[in-house]
């Protein structure tokens, strides 16, 4: 209970993107309609906002030649990745992934700058079911979107200063968090 619990309180941690806008957004009484940005200058500039992808599976793989190092591996994401941000301001919404990569160095407090923590988990771990809520907290850097494969690869680094006690590890119906 106490794992589960403090995974939530980080999942709903978010960082400051100044600048970063993703989309626009019309909402009435019944139903929220949200259309996919075609560029990064939507109305989110100075909210805190947390990103939500998921894929089929991602595989973490120790990147060979720079211990401590992973890369991570989600496939058949979607072309649009969530968002959303922290009280009291309650936007959401969905960016084109291509959109999102793209804007990673942008700004004065940028990803590439201050890379964002991210937790990866998912339904299954190495084709087991994941009933401990296993999950990794990283460091995400380098995001290279792939379109016409439907993948999203990082690299990665364990936050805190010790490897991971493994070289793969693959999740199934798996979701990562970036804040």
């Amino acid at each position: 209970m106490k794992k589960t619990l403090g995974f939530v309180s980080i999942a709903l941690c978010s960082l400051s993107i100044t600048g970063y806008a993703v989309t626009t957004q019309t909402t009435t009484t019944q139903t929220t309609t949200t259309q996919p940005a075609t560029s990064t200058t939507a109305n989110t500039s100075g909210l805190n906002l947390g990103f939500v992808v998921t894929g089929s599976t991602a595989q973490l793989k120790s990147l060979a030649g720079k211990s401590g190092y992973y890369t991570i591996t989600l496939s058949d994401v979607s072309p649009y990745i969530t968002y959303f941000s922290e009280r009291p301001n309650r936007k959401e919404g969905v960016a084109t992934m291509q959109n999102f990569v793209s804007a990673w160095s942008v700004g004065s407090n940028s990803f590439k700058d201050n890379p964002p923590n991210g937790i990866l988990t998912g339904a299954m771990v190495n084709q087991n079911t994941n009933k401990s809520s296993l999950y990794q907290i990283l460091i995400l850097e380098s995001p290279q979107y792939n379109a016409q494969t439907s993948t999203l690869t990082f690299t990665a680094r364990p936050l805190g200063t010790s490897a991971l006690p493994y070289s793969s590890l693959q999740y199934t119906s798996a979701i990562l968090h970036i804040n």
